[in-house]
């Protein structure tokens, strides 16, 4: 089983995270740093479940790719200037 796909995304998306400081957008930087850590926990909660190690790294892989999406897409819509409504209303500090 690789984790290739979560190494690449966080080399690629992980620089971009300075951007919400940079854009002074702290709380959008808390909730993906918050969806970090319950990806994590829960897909460990779920690994010992269903007695698989092997559905914990799945889990937790596609859970990372999903949060890196986040990352992503905020950083997209910051860079090109716009104030979505998504970034507006949920995450303004």
């Amino acid at each position: 089983m690789s984790n290739m796909p979560v190494y690449m995304c966080r080399f690629i998306i992980s620089p971009l995270s300075v951007m919400f400081y940079i854009a002074d957008r702290q709380g959008a930087d808390l909730a993906g740093q918050s969806g970090l850590l319950f990806v994590s926990v829960s897909s460990m909660i779920f690994g010992v479940y269903v007695k698989s190690p092997e559905a914990a790294i799945i889990t937790f892989n596609c859970g990372y790719i999903l949060t890196y999406c986040y990352y992503f897409l905020g950083a997209y819509n910051l860079s090109n200037g716009s104030d979505s409504l998504f970034l507006k209303t949920t995450f303004r500090s």
